[in-house]
């Protein structure tokens, strides 16, 4: 299948038609336009590095201890057969 505009090769009918659509020699050719704004981008990247930062993050000893308790439970884990089959 090769595109009517400049003889591309496609593998499928949709990819001829996806190339067609975009193709740089087609007169009526879809041109995607960005919808992020510059403006947008500013506010997403200030939203990540606030929800990223760990300054804000207040560990308490109680919050410590418990995270503490759970990686200590985890490791002390034996794989017995009993536990498999309880587990899964």
């Amino acid at each position: 299948m090769e595109c009517k505009f400049c003889n591309k090769e496609s593998k499928n009918l949709n990819s001829k038609v996806q190339h067609e659509i975009r193709c740089s020699l087609n007169p009526n050719r879809k041109i995607q336009k960005s919808v992020w704004t510059e403006e947008m981008r500013i506010k997403q990247s200030e939203l990540m590095k606030k929800r990223n930062s760990n300054k804000e993050r207040i560990w308490t000893q109680e919050m410590r201890d418990k995270v503490s308790y759970s990686s200590r439970k985890i490791q002390s884990l034996v794989w017995t057969d009993e536990f498999k089959k309880e587990t899964f």
